[in-house]
């Protein structure tokens, strides 16, 4: 539920931004009170999806962390339900989602990118890949030790959402 409504704030601004452009008038070349900017919402749009995606990766985790007090209130969370094993491959898997779309929307992009010099190929692609690197690195973590250390892998996740959240402003200064 908490994933759920945390994907949708930023869809919030796409639909203000919809319905406040109803009641504009027409548009005519001649008057310049109709003129307006076709917003592209393709960034919010994936801000809305992985914000939902990270943040129930880190709900997972934050119920593998708290199973102990679960089970002394009778709370039956997904770790309990279907092991912690499953739950850590789930957070595995949700975590994936990003580099996998990533480089289908890349690939989508591809003739976009094209057009631009190497430059702005980098600024466009670094939080993208600075993020992914902290999904990876939160992967091979949970790997490696056994799913040991929760409280670090919240805090990559939760790096990783705010670098996210700031990519807009980033995008935002870079006129995109």
């Amino acid at each position: 539920m908490i994933a759920s409504l945390t994907g949708l704030v930023p869809l919030l601004v796409v639909i203000y931004f919809k319905v406040s452009n109803w009641n504009n008038p027409v548009f005519s070349p001649f008057d310049p009170t109709t003129w307006a900017t076709e917003i592209d919402y393709t960034l919010v749009y994936y801000l809305a999806f992985f914000a939902f995606i990270q943040n129930l990766a880190r709900e997972i985790l934050k119920d593998i962390q708290d199973m102990k007090g679960d089970e002394l209130i009778y709370v039956r969370s997904l770790p309990m339900a279907i092991g912690v094993q499953k739950s850590f491959l789930a957070v595995k898997l949700l975590l994936l989602l990003f580099p996998a779309v990533a480089l289908f929307s890349g690939a989508y992009f591809l003739q976009e990118l094209m057009n631009k010099s190497l430059k702005e190929v980098i600024l466009i692609l670094c939080p993208y890949l600075v993020i992914i690197g902290l999904n990876l690195l939160v992967i091979y973590l949970i790997k490696k030790t056994d799913g040991q250390k929760l409280a670090l892998y919240h805090n990559l996740i939760k790096i990783s959402m705010l670098l996210g959240v700031l990519s807009t402003f980033y995008f935002a200064y870079l006129e995109l």
